[in-house]
């Protein structure tokens, strides 16, 4: 039968009178109980005491911490060999997941056997909390829940949420039959149907597992450790059992630490229990202070502060000092509403008090996260100058611990971080969702080029030659607008780039990027299909995604990828955790092949890959959790700002505060008071230095309350700078990248010889040209051409391609005459042009509606220049020759539409985007217009008679509030032909100019135009020397 969690009235046997120990938090926990346990239990006359003595501690990590000072304290000793005590952890790094670890799951309780169900894996209740939830959003009561969900990944990551609120129930042994009775009528609406929605716990999730003949893992622990204290009670151990470092915050913990504080050898050893506290402040105690999981469990226990001693009297590490820096910060964490203490505290506390509470206290506040992790890392790496020092960085914040470990690679220092890393964040888990991302995106080009450039992406190809070839891929059909979609989409752009002499050159080359196609086809042809279909299973795609995956990782044909995938901490994790997702599949909700990636990276989001040993043994990167009970001769606290640590108190999303109190379940401040005690143990070690960032990620950040607290009492002391400005490493973090000194970076100016200066111009590329010499030196000299970015969507330069082909395609067609219905028939023809791009959406929601407001209004200008012109060409193609001193300049232009009037030409420049002012023409930073005119003056372009130009005109179409308007940059001829003269002699100058060898092609040498990005700027090293105060005294070629 299964043992009850409460406990019976039978009478006690062993010690009625409890003994409960305390090690003060400036104390290394683990060394002081070992020396308290050779002092009580180690004998000589008994070399054996010791082994029959069992200790209990928090978590794994403590077993093996307790066991590695035994270690150290035998040496020390100079005690020889000995049998080690039974060390078992009461419970793992996350205490919801705490399980009693005996050697059988078989107890003996009045001459009857408890068998105990099999513990339900957590991803099988994650799959089965999940289904119900589908279940229960897509039924009538469930319909428009805003806690519901019917997407698969959102269903788990609520099952996973579901699966932690069943284990705060059973944590707190709370009974969920009083949830019905939780809403009384006053309550909103809204928590009734919470407590509907909890039914699936309350009412479903039980039938379930007693269908499945299994059990919770927090209920099967809550039972394992009743049973065990119910035993202990009735038949007390005659060897010691010592509970320690426990804060008892499970109520079936703080049950059988009951039991064995009232054993005639038994202990409980709480850590940093504060007896200096008075008893105000003892009273006013909430759940946020340090103490109250201390003071909760002591009133379970029913045991006064007063009764718990020390356990030892913590040898060389309780000094004055030590003791002085533990009261400083227990009182500067005192309860709010006894804070008016802290004048008498200043008062009360001596000048030498001060000093030595702040001796071996250091506190840097950095600028942002990356200043931080530099000064954490130069701490860390000092402490390796002095000989058997250990330090050891104590961080939640996963980003500094990893910026941390990056920056002491730059010493060859390799340190983990021992809280772990998401299986998502590693090589193994990126390339697997990587694999789920391209499947989902249909071998998009971002994603695809993501997993061929991962370093596990083999396709059959060593790894050199993959990334050459994979790098040709890219710029001949990865860039630009999205190819369609799986890899036969990738094929048919290879095939137009190779059509358009844009593919690669090579003929090897071009044959294995054939075999990359065909590899990759292969591989994830399967994936491809079952994810358009809603008919696969769960089990299908998994089994599909691994072979994938096995397949790309292969090498050669011998290799079969799996020994490179699956090796190693992260590869069995990953390998681990597809096997659990297959053999978990068949209970998870329905899911239909699109809707995978979503799910597999909601699931591995949740997993963390810890690694087996430490890569240094003197330097640590431990979590909070991680660092209980642990010691390092330097510790150094990382991001101690609001949100980051502590974090911010999670709402229940389910319950209210008076609901969960009613269920006698914690306040969700719970945590912060655990978060509390962590940071009190650690801040009273002897050597600590507490790290912020007072920016992250660009965002101003506000300091953790205990350091406010701890610099308010500082303040008031006069003592506030003191801890400030002890500690070079921030000053060094800042030195440390620091040149010494700054050359100053002179602008481009490179003078090539004459001969290989460009001959040839277009209009546009003189004004590109006037603006922006350097552009024409790469361009043309260089023959440097801007790569278009990958997937990029279609660009304002395209949209007025568009527009252009569009009108110069109706204006050819009705030429003579406009049709009765000319806008729809201009619609027409632009619906035919905007059926280009029907895989990409966006085109037609943003732009058409725009070209639907310039139809109609250049219909209307189209009848008024039709009764003043007649057009004579569209997209008309010129040139003509000038002559300069090293040979004759080719000018090309191509004019949208030349139009005649009484025998004289009208140029129109149609432009989408925004043309240039009349101001700028006359400037002659724009010469586009004018010197289309003098090519259209002088005959240059095809069927058209030279002739002086009338009118020039642009054209903007915008299709926005204004839809389109005319620019006149010249009304008569008179004015045209001034401004094309003045063109032309323009133009000739500066042709001279660039003739002379002596005349470089500065880089944006108007600065009228700096705030414009050019295609060639980072070539230039444009922001380098452009910036104020920059040198103009010189130029380099």
């Amino acid at each position: 039968m299964a043992p009850s969690t409460e406990r019976s009235p039978v009478t006690k046997t062993g010690s009625s009178q409890p003994k409960i120990y305390t090690i003060p938090s400036e104390v290394p926990f683990a060394r002081a109980l070992v020396t308290g346990i050779f002092d009580r239990f180690v004998h000589k006359a008994d070399p054996l005491a010791l082994a029959r003595t069992t200790i209990l501690v928090p978590t794994r990590r403590a077993v093996r911490s307790l066991g590695e000072s035994f270690v150290e304290t035998m040496t020390a000793q100079g005690i020889g060999a000995l049998v080690l005590p039974r060390i078992r952890p009461v419970g793992d790094v996350a205490e919801e997941d705490l399980i009693f670890d005996p050697v059988t799951t078989r107890h003996v309780e009045d001459g009857e056997l408890i068998e105990l169900p099999p513990v339900i894996s957590k991803l099988q209740r994650q799959f089965i909390l999940a289904r119900l939830i589908v279940q229960w959003s897509k039924s009538e009561r469930g319909r428009g829940y805003a806690l519901g969900a019917t997407d698969p990944a959102q269903a788990v990551q609520l099952g996973a949420e579901l699966g932690q609120f069943l284990d705060s129930l059973e944590i707190e042994q709370a009974d969920l039959a009083q949830l019905e009775n939780l809403v009384p009528e006053e309550f909103a609406d809204h928590w009734r149907e919470n407590l509907e929605f909890l039914k699936i716990v309350t009412v479903q999730w039980p039938v379930l597992l007693e269908k499945l003949g299994m059990i919770d893992a927090a209920r099967r622990r809550n039972m394992l450790l009743a049973a065990l204290a119910e035993r202990w009670r009735q038949n007390p151990p005659e060897h010691p059992v010592i509970a320690a470092g426990s804060t008892g915050s499970i109520k079936a913990t703080a049950g059988l630490l009951f039991e064995i504080a009232r054993l005639s050898k038994g202990a409980v050893v709480l850590p940093g229990l504060d007896l200096d506290m008075d008893d105000e402040s003892w009273s006013q105690i909430d759940a946020v202070h340090p103490q109250y999981g201390m003071k909760e469990l002591l009133i379970r226990m029913e045991v006064a502060r007063e009764d718990v001693t020390f356990w030892s009297d913590g040898g060389d590490h309780v000094t004055t000092k030590s003791q002085a820096r533990r009261r400083l910060i227990n009182e500067a964490l005192r309860p709010a509403d006894t804070s008016d203490g802290w004048r008498d505290t200043v008062r009360r506390f001596e000048t030498e008090n001060w000093t030595r509470g702040l001796d071996g206290l250091s506190y840097i506040e950095a600028a942002d996260m990356g200043e931080e992790a530099t000064a954490i890392a130069l701490v860390l790496r000092q402490a390796l100058e002095t000989p058997r020092i250990t330090a050891a960085l104590v961080t939640p914040d996963r980003d500094l611990a990893r910026r941390v470990a990056a920056k002491l690679r730059r010493w060859g220092v390799e340190i983990d971080d021992s809280a772990g890393t998401r299986l998502s964040q590693t090589p193994p888990g990126t390339f697997l969702r990587l694999i789920a991302d391209v499947v989902r995106e249909a071998a998009a080009p971002i994603a695809l080029l993501s997993l061929l450039k991962h370093p596990l992406c083999a396709c059959g190809f060593p790894r050199g030659l993959l990334r050459n070839l994979v790098g040709v891929l890219e710029v001949a059909c990865l860039r630009g607008p999205r190819p369609l979609g799986r890899i036969e989409g990738v094929r048919a752009a290879l095939e137009t780039a190779r059509a358009n002499k844009n593919g690669p050159v090579d003929r090897q080359v071009d044959d294995q990027l054939d075999q990359l196609l065909d590899r990759l086809h292969n591989a994830l042809a399967v994936l491809f299909d079952l994810a358009e279909t809603d008919e696969a299973s769960l089990d299908q795609i998994i089994e599909a995604h691994i072979r994938c995956a096995e397949t790309l990782a292969q090498e050669d044909a011998e290799d079969l990828g799996a020994e490179r995938l699956w090796g190693g901490d992260a590869g069995e994790a990953a390998a681990l955790f597809m096997r659990e997702l297959l053999d978990n599949a068949a209970d998870a909700p329905p899911v239909r092949g699109r809707e995978y990636a979503a799910l597999f990276s909601a699931l591995m989001a949740e997993r963390v890959v810890r690694p087996r040993y430490g890569l240094h043994p003197r330097l640590f990167i431990w979590g909070p959790l991680e660092a209980r009970l642990q010691h390092a001769d330097i510790i150094v606290l990382g991001s101690l700002n609001e949100g980051s640590w502590p974090v911010q108190a999670q709402m229940d999303p389910w319950l209210s505060r008076p609901m969960r109190a009613a269920l006698g379940l914690a306040p969700p401040e719970r945590r912060i008071g655990l978060a509390a005690h962590d940071f009190v143990q650690l801040a009273s070690a002897k050597r600590v230095i507490l790290t912020r960032a007072a920016r992250v990620e660009g965002a101003p950040t506000v300091a953790s309350r205990w350091l406010l607290r701890l610099n308010t009492i500082l303040k008031g002391a006069g003592y506030e700078e003191t801890l400030r400005a002890s500690t070079p490493y921030l000053a060094w973090a800042r030195q440390l990248d620091q040149p010494d000194g700054y050359h100053a970076v002179l602008p481009p100016a490179p003078k090539p010889p004459v001969a290989v200066r460009p001959r040839q111009f277009s209009v546009t590329e003189i004004a590109t040209w006037i603006r922006d010499p350097y552009a024409i030196y790469a361009k043309k000299i260089l023959n440097l051409r801007p790569l278009d970015p990958i997937d990029d969507d279609p660009s304002h330069l395209e949209r007025g391609i568009l527009i252009h082909q569009i009108l110069d395609e109706f204006v050819s067609l009705y030429k003579d005459e406009l049709p009765e219905d000319a806008i729809n028939a201009l619609l027409t023809i632009g619906q035919d042009r905007f059926a280009r791009f029907a895989d990409r959406p966006g085109v037609r929601a943003f732009w058409w509606r725009r070209f639907e407001h310039i139809a109609e209004w250049f219909i209307d200008r189209e009848r008024e220049w039709r009764r003043q012109y007649r057009t004579l060409s569209t997209e008309c193609r010129g040139l003509i020759s000038l002559g300069a001193p090293a040979g004759a300049v080719t000018l090309t232009a191509r004019a949208d539409r030349i139009d005649e009037t009484a025998k004289r030409l009208v140029i129109l420049d149609y432009k989408t985007g925004r043309p240039p002012t009349k101001l700028q023409v006359e400037a002659q930073l724009a010469p586009q217009l004018p010197l289309e005119g003098l090519i259209a003056a002088d005959g240059g372009f095809e069927h058209i008679k030279a002739a002086k130009i009338e009118r020039l005109v642009y054209v903007q179409l915008s299709g926005g509030t204004e839809p389109g308007k005319e620019i006149i940059i010249a009304d008569n001829v008179t004015e045209a032909m001034a401004l094309i003269e003045q063109a032309r002699r323009g133009l000739v100058a500066w042709l001279s100019s660039f003739d002379d060898p002596k005349t470089p092609y500065l880089a944006s040498p108007r600065p009228m135009f700096l705030s414009s990005y050019g295609d060639y700027d980072h070539l230039a090293r444009l922001k380098e020397w452009s910036v104020p105060g920059a040198t103009d005294s010189g130029a380099a070629g």
